[in-house]
């Protein structure tokens, strides 16, 4: 947005005590645009960094019951939940909606009064100095259809993502986008769509950071099998987040249910969030856990969430726990007090709200520093992540239910052994076996191509045959169209058709996409 634009925003509702802060925030972000664009916003208060927070959840239940009745059925959090957490002194606080509610028709106006509602929920935040993860609680679906497929297009999404931070940008209690609840079953999908939501936000806020929840219901034990593809994000800004959910009872997901609590040690949590953690730090990226929970009736799991934020806290990651709100009743995992008595789960949060040792959002990176770049031609080779069983939360009937992951079909892709792509479009460090294989690309439209995932991920996708998936592999190398040699990233399968990530550069789909067919040049070292 230009500081022109900024000014007529501003003055469109300057009549309102709304318009007017809205107005000066504006003029404030600009201005640090002009000098500080993309400086981290995570960096901590002189009171350290807010370890602990909560969801305030409701504003997303019931989500078959549309557009639905606030106060029937769904919740708006109140004064009254501001005022009961902050002055425990929580300040970090989860916020979920739902897309459908507030905008009825797919690139349509926001609906006035849920709006509105959300306007209400940014002012007792302010009121009570509180912070907002505005989260998008829709799974990766707009009225049960997938991002990018069917009627629902990635144009869609964007729009959405870009009137979001048009509308909520200058709320000065707004910390963080969260632009899409776990996503799940859209392996294909969700990159591309998250990607759109980041350039839609970059377009408005250059200094905001935005959380990017993974596949596979952005499960911390699985995060290293399902996400690879979310490092060839672009973050103008550099402020991405990345965000998980845990829960610790397995295949139950939540419900707790029918996990054996006795079977594990108390160390459980750790292991469950340490894929996660270690994810984040080979990568040196920023992480968070959205969403975890035990059930307060039950403290042999309290050691075990405990482990966990002691851990998250020498790791300088921070937690919000799932959930608080007024609508919860006898929810297992809920954390909002009940006639005025704190739940059992609290002693141990209220332990770790803050953490003054952590400066900023962590880890750090593993990574050795150095000051000798790395051979052109030569990459070490990954850990192969190993997939434990995805931890999928459920939940009570107040919230839209999760049912429980099927395992994907998609094999984790295979890791590579040697050779990297110099960037630039050229390849000249693989020695394996070159192959006469030739595939088309799918057939998508042009529009697709020039504007979608050539753009944006430098891949594209071909039909599966039994010739293409022994071909096209991780560490192969692959001639386009034009000329360009590429060293294949990463591949996944997707029913009858394979998607292929590249190493290196954007790719220029007018030139790479369909009817072009795509060679492979050189196998997978073996």
């Amino acid at each position: 947005m230009s500081f022109a634009n900024t000014l007529s925003l501003g003055n469109s509702s300057i009549r309102n005590g709304r318009g007017y802060k809205r107005f000066s925030s504006l003029v404030a972000s600009a201005a640090l645009l002009c000098g500080l664009a993309g400086a981290p916003f995570s960096q901590a208060s002189a009171a350290g960094l807010d370890m602990v927070g909560v969801n305030l959840a409701g504003a997303e239940f019931t989500s078959g019951a549309l557009p639905g009745k606030e106060g029937t059925n769904f919740f708006f959090p109140t004064e009254a939940n501001f005022k009961t957490w902050t002055s425990k002194g929580v300040k970090l606080i989860r916020f979920p909606i739902l897309w459908e509610r507030l905008q009825p028709k797919l690139g349509g106006d926001f609906d006035p009064t849920y709006a509105a509602f959300i306007d209400k929920t940014f002012d007792y935040a302010e009121k009570y100095n509180a912070k907002l993860i505005l989260d998008v609680h829709n799974y990766q679906r707009y009225r049960d259809v997938v991002i990018g497929t069917g009627n629902v297009s990635y144009a869609n999404y964007r729009d959405l993502i870009r009137r979001i931070a048009l509308r909520w940008s200058p709320e000065r209690s707004l910390y963080a986008y969260d632009i899409m609840n776990e996503p799940h079953d859209a392996d294909a999908q969700w990159p591309i769509a998250a990607q759109h939501g980041i350039d839609a936000i970059r377009e408005i806020d250059r200094v905001k950071p935005i959380m990017i929840e993974g596949n596979s219901w952005a499960g911390a034990t699985q995060w290293p099998s399902y996400n690879k593809a979310l490092l060839n994000l672009k973050d103008p800004a550099d402020n991405l987040i990345f965000q998980a959910h845990l829960y610790f009872d397995g295949s139950d997901g939540g419900s707790y249910k029918k996990f054996d609590v006795t079977t594990v040690k108390a160390d459980y949590g750790v292991e469950r969030v340490k894929p996660f953690v270690k994810w984040l730090q080979d990568n040196g990226k920023k992480g968070f856990i959205g969403e975890f929970g035990v059930p307060g009736d039950d403290p042999r799991w309290f050691p075990i969430m405990e482990g966990m934020l002691a851990y998250l806290k020498d790791h300088c990651i921070p937690a919000t726990y799932w959930a608080a709100g007024r609508a919860w009743g006898n929810y297992r995992l809920s954390i909002e007090p009940k006639g005025g008595v704190d739940r059992p789960q609290w002693p141990i949060l209220k332990k770790y709200l803050t953490n003054s040792s952590c400066s900023a959002i962590g880890p750090k990176s593993t990574k050795p520093a150095t000051t000798t770049p790395p051979a052109a031609n030569t990459t070490t080779k990954p850990t192969t992540p190993t997939t434990p069983t995805p931890t999928t939360p459920t939940t009570t009937p107040a919230k839209p239910a999760t049912p429980a992951p099927t395992t994907p079909t998609t094999p984790a892709p295979t890791t590579p052994s040697t050779g990297s792509n110099t960037g630039s479009g050229s390849n000249t460090g693989n020695t394996g076996t070159s192959k006469a294989v030739e595939s088309s690309i799918n057939n998508f439209t042009d529009s697709n191509w020039n504007k979608g995932i050539a753009k944006k991920m430098s891949g594209f996708t071909i039909p599966k045959t039994s010739a293409s998936a022994a071909a096209f592999k991780v560490g192969a190398s692959v001639k386009m169209a034009n000329g360009q040699v590429y060293k294949i990233g990463s591949v996944y399968s997707v029913g009858n058709n394979m998607s292929v990530y590249l190493n290196g550069p954007i790719l220029d789909g007018a030139a790479v996409g369909h009817p072009k067919k795509v060679t492979l040049f050189t196998a997978a070292t073996k």
